[in-house]
């Protein structure tokens, strides 16, 4: 969860620090890689009840 909370934080420091293309490149590793997190938290903002697979 930590993770989850501090990565968009990093990618904006690595668009500053370096450049668009390595935070766009870390952007889409980090949607690649909390796909499913995102998904289900995205479905409990709008309400809905998914469930957690088994």
């Amino acid at each position: 969860m930590v993770l989850l909370i501090a990565a968009p934080l990093l990618i904006i420091a690595i668009g500053v620090t370096q450049s668009w293309a390595y935070a766009l490149l870390a952007l889409l590793a980090f949607l690649s890689m909390f796909r499913n997190p995102l998904r289900y938290l995205w479905a409990r903002l709008r309400g809905q009840k998914p469930e957690l697979p088994k």
